[in-house]
């Protein structure tokens, strides 16, 4: 019985050493499969989160081509605004400007007259045969204003507007008629809008 026994004993052991060797193949196979389990799971998420992400992005990206086509629109009607409101500013500057210079011939033909005579006149004094045309009115005094100037022959004229002058040499003529100043004037200012 003895030999029973420490067989037994022995078979006991051995059950036991298995038993114990079983358990630790258990415990690296259930560890392996916990790790291999967090890798999945990690590479798993880390997937979901790329995916959410690259999502995430390209509706980043799409909001934020809306937000500058968006800008670009408002910018060409801003622009276009701009350009409408330029226009309608100069002219009516343009407009100003021809109230101002009425007013001023209106108040002061005879000053007006004289300087733009001796402003155009700075042009041709090299010419001979000059004859300066002005209002009937504004004549007295240009006449009084340029009798030092000899070589101008100073004529009135009820065709020639008050605070213009005409004048014609052997170089050729020089209409001095402010409104068609003016209007050579505007219809520069509005052509290059135009551009």
């Amino acid at each position: 019985m003895l030999k029973k026994t420490d067989e037994l004993s022995g078979q006991l052991a051995k059950l036991q050493m298995q038993f114990e060797k079983s358990q630790e193949e258990s415990q690296t196979l259930l560890q392996q499969a916990r790790e291999d389990s967090y890798k999945i799971g990690f590479s798993e998420g880390e997937q979901k989160a790329r995916g959410d992400l690259s999502a995430s992005i390209d509706e980043e990206k799409r909001h934020l081509l809306q937000s500058l086509t968006s800008i670009d629109q408002t910018m060409q009607q801003s622009q276009s605004h701009l350009e409408t409101l330029e226009k309608e500013l100069s002219a009516i500057a343009v407009e100003i400007a021809k109230e101002v210079i009425v007013k001023e011939v209106e108040q002061k033909s005879q000053e007006v007259a004289l300087a733009l005579a001796k402003e155009l006149l700075k042009n041709i004094m090299d010419a001979t045969d000059i004859c300066v045309k002005v209002n009937t009115l504004d004549y007295p005094f240009l006449s009084q204003n340029l009798k030092d100037l000899p070589k101008i022959k100073l004529e009135p004229s009820d065709a020639i507007a008050k605070g213009g002058v005409l004048i014609s040499s052997s170089q050729g003529n020089i209409d001095g008629n402010l409104m068609t100043r003016y209007k050579n004037l505007k219809e520069s200012v509005l052509d290059n809008l135009k551009v």
